[in-house]
């Protein structure tokens, strides 16, 4: 079995549900979507079965005075799939530390919410070569790996049409399957139907972004599905 998720980010809009509605379905490749979240119980409802759906993120809490969050324990009312934990973005951008990333883990481990985790080095890490330096410091307190499937993606990749070198991701995620005693792995950063050949036989499957978005989504997988 490989994986194919798509990201959809800051993006997500009514006319995808009518692109991904006859979403084909591969006999090798499990399928998962992340829209935003008022879009979830939308295309929960309106895509086909075999599309899991998951969010882009949760809260640490369940319940309580913490205006504009979105716990656990509503993802599972609404029957959602899966969380994307750990993104770049999220680790950057709203400065979640690795702290706050294993009490999100915990919490959707404790509530059996399929996390997919992801992991990966800044363009100036890589070139002080600190890219498993910096892997060995955020899998250090994955102890637990119940329901988790990780994503190396280097953040230099993401969103930037400049995908990794497949050796490279190779040596990443042997190194991520070796430390962590060989965890499904997904690779994400810059995907497209054009390269998923050459990452298809390095890792387990890809946390597709922008192409994710369009039909090209079902090229990938197509591609995964031969591999």
């Amino acid at each position: 079995m490989k994986y194919c998720y798509g990201n959809w980010k800051l993006n997500t809009n009514l006319t995808l549900a009518e692109i991904f509605k006859n979403t084909p379905k591969f006999d090798k490749i499990e399928l998962g979507l992340a829209p935003s979240f008022p879009y979830l119980p939308i295309f929960k409802e309106k895509l086909p079965e075999h599309i899991k759906i998951g969010a882009q993120n949760c809260s640490t809490k369940l319940t309580g005075a913490f205006t504009g969050e979105v716990s656990v324990k509503m993802l599972k009312e609404l029957k959602i799939d899966f969380v994307i934990l750990g993104h770049s973005e999220r680790r950057h951008l709203f400065c979640e530390t690795e702290l706050c990333l294993q009490e999100k883990l915990k919490i959707c481990q404790q509530h059996k919410l399929k996390v997919i985790y992801c992991v990966g080095e800044t363009l100036k890490q890589k070139e002080n070569d600190e890219t498993i330096s910096i892997l060995k410091n955020q899998l250090k307190n994955l102890t637990d790996l119940q329901n988790v499937i990780l994503a190396y993606e280097p953040v230099w990749a993401i969103n930037t049409g400049k995908a990794a070198n497949p050796k490279d991701v190779k040596e990443c995620v042997d190194f991520i399957k070796k430390e962590l005693n060989n965890p499904i792995v997904l690779y994400g950063g810059s995907v497209s139907s054009k390269n998923a050949k050459d990452f298809s036989d390095v890792c387990d499957g890809f946390l597709v972004g922008n192409a994710s978005l369009n039909e090209e989504f079902f090229e990938i997988a197509d591609v995964l599905n031969k591999s």
